[in-house]
């Protein structure tokens, strides 16, 4: 299955939208908050990792 070119469109700028909410999330955090989600998602990473193989 293809995306049309709308599609395709469409899903770029979700995507930047997606972006520019995680950046302004990400920046109102403190720098100990940035640490400890990075390592969360370090975690989940390696477990997902794990499911996968």
């Amino acid at each position: 299955m293809e995306i049309t070119e709308k599609g395709e469109k469409l899903r770029q700028q979700i995507n930047r939208q997606n972006i520019e909410v995680g950046s302004r999330i990400f920046s109102s955090f403190s720098t100990q908050q940035k640490k400890d989600f990075v390592k969360m998602l370090q975690i989940i990473d390696r477990e997902i990792d794990r499911q996968i193989e």
